[in-house]
């Protein structure tokens, strides 16, 4: 777990040199060239997924002396953390540059100008569930993709959410984020980071000011469907883990290049159907996705650890259809698809019609290719229904593909309270028995660093950040005592 700052070298590893001075490279690269476009799709991430994919987690090294400048070094911060990976700040304590090149004498990093600013984000990452680096990774569109980022980070469990969003400019910009796709809602969002309210999502997007290298973290509302069927499409992650994904079920075809190959959950009771071809067209096979299947709980095969194989159809109105069997409370199906040079429609419906039909069409390649995993939560009105999922070429003269789904239960997030009161101190307090979770006490015996906390605590009360010079007082009327601490 990230740790609080307690040193230049401590943010969640303890340091050690790295073999190269910049080994998160895709991110050193953008802020040098101010265009993060290539980020999403680089190996490094791909890496970090599949490593999340497989209940394993990723750190990334920052040595501050490549940028060797406290706004840039903070977004390498920033977008490392955001993007999913622990961070490794290589010790800089009176450090030169021991590969002899331009980078110098780059001192101790952060200085007390930056550690603040640090801190805090080391603290978002413990303290909010969404950026847990074990949680998704989903990039979403801004209003340049060549000079800005924005992520939605979802904590493993699935029950909360954040956007993340960076400026790789030298200059103050407006960034505007599209949130419409990724299943969040219009409405308040949180500044992980300052505190307070952040921008307003309304119509599925929000905008926000950040200076130059400028970074911020919101909490945000995960949308909610208030209809029997609901859909949204992202990009899908490099690596889908069916078998922890689709709990209920999961299906995948066209593995080891075999256009009839259709695998499933040994357990899942063939809820999610094989497809049926729509039109005249034979599938075919494909091993070359830019993402990759695994399992380990398969029938006919039983596992698989990266399999980047599906089935293609093509021919306007030719595609494939599938059906999944529906219940009255809530699933989530979820489906990867792609287009080459095509525009694919997905089209979900529900038997009973207790729904309007789902259509999408945002997938559309006219040149390359372009890939999907659509998301639908349904339920039925009636018992004994079932969800029918059609994906067909629209237009163009290329085709359509699908790899593999999932189907789960709905997890719905918990909700919470919050109040509170003010009043009279009490003239002496214990905070051994007040304090039965934790507890902490500053300035003891005159001394204004002192953090006095509970032994057995586990630092859920962490120790304060002050603005300016911090100093010590006395003839405080409330004294305090306890028996269980530390130091």
């Amino acid at each position: 777990n990230p740790q609080d700052v307690t040193g230049a070298d401590d943010y969640g590893f303890d340091a050690t040199e790295s073999t190269s001075f910049w080994s998160a490279k895709p991110w050193g690269d953008a802020i040098g060239t101010h265009d993060p476009s290539g980020i999403a799709s680089s190996a490094t991430q791909a890496d970090r997924d599949e490593r999340a994919a497989a209940g394993a987690v990723a750190y990334q090294t920052l040595n501050p002396g490549v940028l060797g400048n406290d706004a840039q070094n903070l977004l390498a911060a920033a977008a490392l953390i955001g993007s999913g990976s622990y961070l490794d700040v290589v010790s800089t304590t009176n450090t030169s540059d021991s590969g002899g090149s331009s980078f110098g004498d780059f001192g101790t990093w952060p200085d007390t100008a930056s550690a603040p600013a640090l801190k805090a984000l080391t603290d978002a990452v413990r303290y909010d569930a969404a950026l847990d680096a074990s949680g998704s990774v989903d990039y979403l569109p801004t209003s340049d993709d060549t000079k800005y980022t924005a992520i939605a980070r979802t904590s493993p469990d699935l029950k909360s959410k954040a956007v993340a969003v960076y400026n790789y400019q030298s200059s103050s910009q407006t960034i505007t984020v599209h949130v419409d796709q990724a299943g969040i809602a219009d409405g308040a969002t949180a500044d992980l980071l300052n505190g307070g309210a952040g921008p307003t999502i309304s119509s599925g997007t929000f905008s926000v000011t950040l200076p130059a290298y400028g970074y911020a973290f919101f909490g945000v509302q995960e949308s909610t469907c208030s209809t029997n069927l609901c859909g949204s499409v992202l990009a899908p992650h490099s690596m889908v883990d069916a078998t922890a994904e689709g709990t209920t079920d999961w299906a995948h075809w066209g593995a080891n290049s075999d256009p009839s190959s259709f695998d499933h959950k040994s357990t899942g009771g063939g809820k999610i159907s094989n497809v049926s071809v729509i039109g005249a067209s034979s599938p075919d096979w494909f091993c070359n996705s830019p993402y990759a299947a695994r399992w380990s709980d398969g029938s006919p095969t039983a596992s698989q650890v990266n399999d980047p194989c599906g089935i293609f159809v093509g021919g306007v109105g030719d595609g494939f259809s599938l059906t999944v069997p529906t219940t009255t409370t809530a699933q989530v199906f979820k489906v990867s698809v792609g287009v080459y040079q095509v525009t694919g429609t997905l089209t979900a419906s529900l038997s009973d019609g207790s729904a309007s039909t789902f259509t999408d069409s945002s997938l559309s390649s006219g040149g390359g290719s372009q890939s999907g995993t659509y998301t639908l939560t349904f339920k039925s009105s009636t018992a004994g229904a079932h969800l029918t999922v059609d994906y067909q070429v629209a237009s163009g003269s290329g085709v359509v593909s699908i790899q593999v789904a999932t189907l789960a239960p709905l997890v719905t997030p918990a909700s919470g309270s919050l109040s509170g009161s003010a009043g009279a101190p009490a003239s002496s307090v214990n905070l051994t028995s007040e304090g039965s979770s934790d507890w902490a006490h500053w300035g003891a015996s005159g001394d204004a660093s002192s953090f006095d906390h509970k032994a057995s605590g586990d630092s859920q009360i962490n120790n304060a950040s002050a603005t300016g010079s911090i100093d010590w007082f006395t003839g405080n009327p409330t004294t305090y005592s306890w028996s269980d601490g530390v130091p």
